[in-house]
């Protein structure tokens, strides 16, 4: 049995301050009021929020802010959070975050290493880290009690996300769209694979407009051929290119009658 276990824990939910407006946390009871976001923090919250929605696996929900009493003394949330749905039949309430991510943009290291352990001790499985400055991605180590750096051309592969999650994606906006737009398409989304299906269609279409095109020019450079015509390589080449059928088909007609390439190609 596991020390996680083995102790004695708060329920999750038992929280030292009721809710209020002005948003407080315990960390070993010291009462602490929690900031809200700046822009800096804000803008790449939101982004990982809509990020993290796209690649949620079955099964699991998403939260934000989420306030946990992740000990005796402590009660904070993480920024964002992936746990089970529903309740946990163990303890009548829901399941513990499995999957934690924060933002740091001007919280110290003391603090956020302080915060990582608490979690890491009531139980939570993995937790990552954005340090904003820096422009790093970082999961937390219970063995070596510290900050791990991601490796930006790797992707996060996790039992909480349908689809692997580009480490890139949490850095960058266009990263992300990317990432998110390939998570859809990997869940079966219907409007992505309605579009691919009208892409198909239309890309089968194209071909078929493309090859009789291409029909009509051979046999216009063998009517043109058979006449005698003398067909320089410029010639050649606009009436291969050429793909609209109207025009090849009257090329084809006067290709019959014409005395000259000029009186073929002519306006």
């Amino acid at each position: 049995m596991s020390l996680t276990a083995e102790r004695e824990w708060p329920p999750l939910e038992d929280h030292l301050d009721p809710p209020e407006i002005t948003r407080y946390e315990r960390q070993e009871f010291e009462r602490l009021e929690a900031p809200y976001a700046d822009p800096e923090h804000g803008d790449f919250h939101f982004r990982l929020n809509r990020l993290l929605a796209t690649h949620l696996a079955e099964g699991y929900v998403g939260s934000v802010d989420l306030k946990t009493r992740v000990a005796e003394g402590s009660d904070f949330a993480s920024d964002t959070c992936i746990r089970k749905d529903g309740d946990d039949p163990r303890t009548g309430v829901r399941y513990l975050e499995e999957l934690v991510f924060e933002i740091v943009s001007k919280r110290s290291l003391e603090d956020t290493d302080r915060r990582a352990r608490a979690f890491a001790e009531r139980g939570v499985r993995r937790q990552i880290a954005i340090f904003v400055q820096e422009g790093e991605v970082r999961e937390w180590s219970s063995r070596s009690n510290g900050w791990k750096r991601l490796d930006p051309r790797r992707s996060l592969r996790d039992p909480c996300l349908a689809h692997p999650l580009p480490v890139s994606a949490l850095l960058d906006a266009t990263e992300a769209e990317v990432a998110m737009a390939r998570a859809l398409e990997a869940k079966g989304n219907p409007a992505i694979a309605d579009m691919k299906q009208q892409n198909a269609l239309k890309g089968e279409a194209r071909g078929r407009a493309e090859g009789e095109a291409r029909g009509r020019a051979i046999a216009l450079l063998t009517v043109l051929a058979a006449r005698g015509f003398e067909i320089l390589d410029p010639e050649r080449q606009q009436i291969l290119a050429t793909t609209d059928p109207e025009t090849l088909d009257r090329w084809l007609q006067r290709a019959a009658t014409a005395d000259s390439l000029d009186e073929v190609l002519g306006e």
